[in-house]
């Protein structure tokens, strides 16, 4: 599954969610068995390779759901973050 877990983007960058999907019975999962969701943003597409710019800036979790042909699913997730790594320095009195 790409992204790895715990990438940083910019926001309004290109972000490419792939992963692939595999079940015994049929082989490689058809793109509309395939369902990509952020859990702040809801829908983001179907297939093996989704593009977006649009998530909102903070953390996402992104779970991929692949279903069979019988209804059986099973999903994975990972977590990204939008926006940017700031560091801020320590002040001392």
């Amino acid at each position: 599954m790409d992204p790895e877990d715990g990438q940083v983007y910019a926001p309004g960058a290109w972000v490419v969610l792939q992963a692939l999907a595999y079940d015994q019975d049929e082989e490689d999962l058809p793109d509309e068995n395939l369902t990509w969701v952020s859990d702040r943003d809801g829908a983001l597409g179907q297939g093996w390779e989704v593009e977006t710019t649009s998530l909102t800036p903070g953390w996402h979790t992104l779970t991929l759901t692949g279903t069979d042909d019988n209804g059986l699913s099973a999903s994975d997730s990972v977590s990204i973050y939008i926006g940017y790594r700031a560091w801020l320095p320590l002040l001392h009195k």
